[in-house]
């Protein structure tokens, strides 16, 4: 690894443990502890872009609401590395097959510093590697699409299902662009309404994605700092929903 200092969360309520692995582990990462997942997810939601890994002990009693954790860590940040540590034979063997389908992700019986802090090592990506900016999450959201077609400017209503901060995934199985052209958007959020520009990078007419509706991805052109800051509460609202409720 370089010189740089990634930083990570731990999860654990048990005094012993916390201070076994704040001793070892802080040597090499910058280490935020947590005593349960909720009070962290709100750390990770206001710090997506800076954590680089987390790390909690697995018991098999609370296998479902780590699973739920897990997801929701990958809805803000999917780059976000997850270490499920002291994990039983009987966790891996029932559920191993289920935590290990996320990219990212390790789920190990280790208990000692030094092995944690290389499956940290083994996990974080380099650097230099590209890294997603924006927190992204799924959103059904109302827009309005307005783009030039041989008939004449046209103009569709339709939903957006998935937005970050620089671009949006927009459901249309009738009413779908060019790749690379220009699409004018007003997307509506509470009492807010998002006006940019867009251009469409890529379209799925249910081939390329089964498993996803029919549309088209969009890059924005020009955000303002007022349009991102509505986009920032669009991702915040959907993320606090999932986590309170």
């Amino acid at each position: 690894m370089e010189n740089k200092r990634y930083s990570g969360i731990l999860i654990e309520d048990n005094t012993r443990l916390k201070s076994k692995y704040k001793k070892h582990v802080e040597a090499h990462f910058d280490l935020i502890m947590f005593e349960d997942t909720k009070s962290s997810l709100h750390f990770v939601l206001a710090n997506s872009s800076s954590v680089s890994f987390c790390l909690v002990r697995l018991l098999l009693d609370d296998i479902r609401v780590m699973i739920t954790f897990l997801e929701k860590i990958r809805s803000i940040n999917p780059f976000i590395k997850i270490i499920f540590i002291e994990s039983s034979d009987l966790i891996e063997s029932r559920y191993g097959a289920i935590i290990n389908k996320y990219e990212g992700v390790s789920i190990t019986s280790i208990a000692g510093p030094s092995e944690i802090i290389k499956c940290i090592s083994s996990l974080i990506v380099d650097s230099d590697s590209p890294k997603r900016k924006y927190s992204r999450v799924d959103w059904p959201l109302h827009a309005r699409v307005t783009f030039n077609t041989d008939s004449g400017i046209n103009i569709f209503e339709t939903n957006v299902l998935s937005i970050s901060g620089n671009g949006a995934y927009i459901e249309d199985s009738d009413n779908v662009p060019q790749k690379d052209e220009s699409v004018d958007l007003t997307i509506s959020f509470k009492n807010f309404k998002l006006f940019t520009k867009a251009k469409v990078v890529w379209t799925n007419d249910g081939l390329q994605r089964k498993d996803y509706p029919k549309g088209y991805a969009v890059t924005f052109l020009d955000i303002t700092q007022i349009s991102q800051k509505v986009i920032d509460d669009i991702i915040q609202d959907k993320i606090l929903q999932d986590i309170m409720f």
